[in-house]
């Protein structure tokens, strides 16, 4: 009589696929390193990117600049076939010092690492696990584009009509526009499915289209250990709402420009023409602001005779 196979609880076939995976004998105990496959969690930036002086007036304050965002991935490794060493960059095993050329490179096994070990999974089971199809962009739902922070904003693309759609997304940004919403949508490409929001887009020529802005995920943006904010008093938010109000103008993108590069293109040029190259004026260097008060008074001061001329 055949004997009983006895299930493994979930806790014992762990133990035995973190045995297997990681290679450990009867003395040792294997650790696998805790992976969140459904809510990975926010990174908090410790260390800045940027420190300089803020100017707003004639107020200086100093900062630093952490990454707020680091956009993820799943990245796999070419592993030997034989060995599964990692393959470098020239194709050779870093263990055996295999060597894969052309139609060798086929054989690359591709391995996720895990710890110390490499999980190997091959083409047909990663597209097993897309979700969509790789030409398929599928609306979600509509939402208020007021309710996305900045933040979440990672690219963005244009979006054409091909032939025999112009009308369904011409409606499509209609109904945008009507509804004062964009769209929330899902695109799978590049072995990442990617969030993104649709929305109604006029060029600066006056044509109009839609426009793919890419989303971060939650777990991409990084916190950062920000300070406590400073105590302010009534009179020194008024004249700050006062400043405000003077510098608000319309929003205009032509006035955006990079002047290091302008002032690059200036330095070639008159290297070109064998003459002198241009002077930058340099700021002077900056300190924190210590009599807010006064500052704020003269930078509204500034700021409305500038807007009499």
């Amino acid at each position: 009589m055949p004997t009983a196979t006895v299930e493994e609880t979930k806790e014992q076939k762990v133990a035995r696929l973190s045995a297997e995976l990681m290679g450990a004998d009867a003395k040792t105990t294997a650790v696998v390193p805790e992976i969140d496959v459904d809510k990975p969690q926010r990174e908090t930036s410790s260390r800045s990117t940027k420190k300089g002086f803020i100017k707003w007036g004639m107020m200086t304050a100093p900062f630093k600049i952490y990454s707020g965002t680091s956009a993820e991935g799943l990245h796999f490794n070419n592993c030997c076939p034989t060995c599964s060493g990692a393959v470098n960059a020239v194709t050779t095993c870093k263990s055996c010092n295999t060597t894969f050329d052309g139609e060798d490179k086929s054989k690359l096994k591709k391995g996720y690492k895990v710890g110390g070990n490499f999980v190997f999974v091959d083409k047909s089971e990663l597209e097993a696990c897309e979700p969509t199809s790789n030409d398929v962009i599928e609306v979600i739902r509509f939402v208020k584009l007021a309710e996305i922070d900045p933040i979440y904003l990672e690219s963005t693309s244009l979006m054409n009509s091909d032939k025999g759609g112009e009308k369904v997304l011409t409606l499509l940004r209609t109904a945008m526009l009507e509804s004062d919403t964009v769209a929330l949508v899902k695109i799978c490409e590049r072995g990442r499915e990617n969030s993104a929001i649709l929305r109604p887009y006029t060029q600066v020529d006056g044509s109009v289209g839609i426009a793919v802005s890419y989303l971060f995920f939650d777990h991409e943006i990084r916190n950062v250990n920000f300070s406590a904010p400073a105590k302010l008093s009534a009179e020194e938010i008024g004249f700050a709402k006062q400043l405000a109000d003077a510098m608000t103008d319309a929003f205009n993108p032509t006035s955006l420009d990079d002047s290091y590069a302008k002032n690059v293109r200036k330095l070639i040029a008159s290297k070109v023409a064998g003459v002198a190259a241009p002077v930058v004026a340099k700021a002077d260097k900056q300190k924190a602001t210590s009599d807010l008060m006064g500052a704020l008074k003269e930078s509204l001061a500034r700021a409305a005779a500038q807007g009499k001329k």
